[in-house]
């Protein structure tokens, strides 16, 4: 299996024929541990999930490896071009402080909530037919809320941000980002941002470009709702818990703009756990608690045949959809789950 590689201070050379690596430098800087056999004419390099195989040929080790297109390697030197030419903009801008204040300043989480909302057609079982989409400037991560009007969405952040307040108390929400739709003019939203401190903007008229992070955003997540709606044939009433299911996903998903890191790990400072997520729509078998068992009869069903919904935003567990009730249960480890 061939996997790309970003290897940081070298030196380029038009005219070399082979490319040289040091594995001392790798061991000691990229903190591989180096394990040889026997014969001394193997060598491994080694870290988590990576390992580097390097064989002797006429007294040197070689790292087998494909070609990279001289296309890739520009386009990637312009991308740290531009980003150091924008460090540079925003070093004079704030007056020549120093560089590091900078970095600290441009990639503070929660500094900036960039919002918008969505209308989905038809409504959801509960009647929802938009969702509130709030994304972390800083760190990507994202929230999302059903809503079956407009005025729902003061409501939901005011939550969210009294919830990020306990929870990451060293950060402060100190500005909101949105168009000019009305779910974000309220007078109840405003006199909450002037309590608290916190600024509230909104994009030029017919300008979604200037909050293109979240309308990027929305780009991703309504592809895959259609994605996963089409894979498991279910109807599109469910697309508000598809919704809920993409999102949680993606925010542990490691992204490019974040060094491909999740958007969890770079806000809440934790590992996503991998061993929880599960198939979207899938069949589970969920178990009856004897208690709520009609009949206490020997032969009577232990679990019953659910569908996936996601996960329980209120118990450490995942929603199904009771096919013979037509009930949204919650419920903790199930079998059968993907």
């Amino acid at each position: 299996m061939v996997e790309d590689r970003l290897l940081d201070d070298v030196v380029y050379t038009p005219n070399a024929k082979v490319n040289i690596i040091s594995l001392g430098y790798l061991q000691m800087t990229g903190c591989y541990r180096l394990s040889c056999s026997p014969d001394q004419r193997t060598a491994w390099l080694s870290k988590l999930d990576t390992v580097l195989k390097f064989e002797m040929h006429d007294n040197i080790y070689r790292l087998r490896t494909e070609r990279v297109p001289g296309v890739m390697v520009m386009t990637a030197l312009m991308e740290d071009m531009d980003s150091k030419k924008q460090m540079e903009l925003l070093h004079q801008r704030f007056d020549h402080v120093a560089m590091e204040t900078v970095k600290r300043l441009a990639h503070k989480p929660l500094e900036v909530l960039m919002m918008d909302v969505c209308s989905i057609k038809p409504a959801t079982v509960g009647g929802a037919g938009m969702f509130l989409f709030v994304v972390d400037e800083a760190t990507r991560y994202k929230w999302a809320f059903l809503m079956e009007n407009k005025g729902e969405a003061t409501f939901h952040i005011k939550v969210l941000i009294n919830r990020l307040r306990t929870k990451l108390p060293e950060y402060k929400v100190v500005r909101l980002w949105s168009d000019q739709g009305g779910a974000f003019l309220s007078k109840e939203l405003e006199n909450y941002c002037n309590e608290f401190g916190i600024e509230a903007k909104t994009t030029n008229s017919y300008s979604p470009q200037e909050n293109g992070i979240v309308e990027r955003a929305n780009g991703i997540v309504l592809p895959r709702i259609r994605a996963m709606l089409g894979a498991t044939r279910l109807p599109s009433i469910l697309w508000g818990e598809a919704l809920l299911h993409v999102v949680e996903t993606l925010n542990s998903l490691p992204t490019k703009p974040m060094g491909l890191t999740s958007p969890r790990r770079r806000l809440f400072r934790d590992e996503p756990m991998l061993d929880d997520l599960r198939v979207w729509g899938c069949i589970a078998h969920v178990r009856v608690p004897p208690e709520s068992r009609q009949r206490k009869e020997k032969l009577e069903p232990r679990a019953r045949i659910s569908l996936l919904l996601g996960y329980s935003l209120t118990t450490p567990g995942y929603k199904f959809l009771d096919l013979k009730t037509a009930q949204v249960v919650t419920a903790q480890g199930q079998r059968a789950v993907p």
